[in-house]
C-alpha cells in the first residue's frame, strides 16, 4: 500500500508533477511521531474498540484490530479488500508496486472535512497535540474513486477511540466523495490501487 500525503504534493515534484512517498518512509514517520509521545499509554477502559471485536453501530460496524502496540485500525465489517496487497488484473501480486497517479484533494480539504466532522470540545482536546494523527486507508475503483476507507489512530487518542461507529461512518461516506486521485496509465492495469493519507493533529489548529 502506498502513501498518499497530500501536502507531500506541493514539496515533492518531478519537472512540475507530484510523486508519492513510499510506504516505508511513511512508517519511520509514524514510528518517530510514535516516539516523540515517550511512549505513554492511557487505559482504555472508555474506549469504543477492541482489538479483534467488532463494534456495532445503527448505519454501519467496525471491527478494530491493532497494528501495532500503540496504533489500531478499524474497518467497516462491508468491506471486502481488507489486506494491503495490490494484484495486476491477470491476477498476478503486484510486489512493491508504487502508484503513480496524482491526489486530486489537498492537505487542507482533508483536514477541513475531519475539523467537521468533530464538535467544539472534540477538536479542542486534540488540537496541535504531537505524535497523533488519523490515518485513512482507502481501496479505490479502476476510475481513482475511493471504493472502500478504514481508519487507523492511537490506542489513547482523546477523541477517535470514543467515536461512536455511526460518527465514523458518516465520515467515511464524506470521505469517499472527496477522495479521488488521477490515476496513470500503469496504476490503471492495477486491479484496486491502495493507499493512504495522514492527517497530523498539529495541523489542526
Amino acid at each position: 500500500m502506498c502513501c498518499i500525503n497530500p501536502r507531500e504534493y506541493t514539496k515533492n515534484a518531478i519537472f512540475g508533477v507530484p510523486f508519492m512517498i513510499n510506504e516505508e518512509t511513511m512508517k519511520i514517520r509514524l514510528l518517530f511521531l510514535l516516539l516523540l509521545s515517550g511512549f505513554a499509554v492511557s487505559a482504555h477502559a472508555q474506549s469504543l474498540y477492541t482489538p479483534g471485536k467488532i463494534t456495532e453501530g445503527s448505519l454501519a460496524s467496525y471491527y478494530c484490530y491493532a497494528e501495532t502496540k500503540l496504533v489500531w485500525k478499524i474497518r467497516n465489517v462491508e468491506n471486502t479488500d481488507t489486506t494491503d496487497i495490490m494484484y495486476y488484473k491477470n491476477g498476478e501480486v503486484a510486489k512493491n508496486y508504487q502508484p503513480s497517479g496524482k491526489a486530486l484533494f489537498s492537505n487542507d480539504d482533508l483536514i477541513e472535512l475531519f475539523c467537521e466532522t468533530l464538535t467544539s470540545t472534540e477538536l479542542s482536546l486534540i488540537k496541535n497535540k504531537a505524535a497523533y494523527f488519523l490515518q485513512v486507508n482507502v481501496v479505490c475503483d479502476s476510475h481513482g474513486n475511493a471504493n472502500e476507507v478504514g481508519f487507523g489512530f492511537r490506542n489513547d487518542d482523546p477523541v477517535l477511540t470514543r467515536l461512536l461507529p455511526d460518527r465514523f461512518y458518516d465520515l467515511e461516506q464524506k470521505l469517499k466523495r472527496l477522495l479521488k486521485v488521477n490515476l496513470s496509465t500503469e496504476d490503471i492495469q492495477i486491479k484496486n490501487i491502495k493507499y493512504f493519507a495522514i492527517i497530523d493533529y498539529r495541523q489542526i489548529n
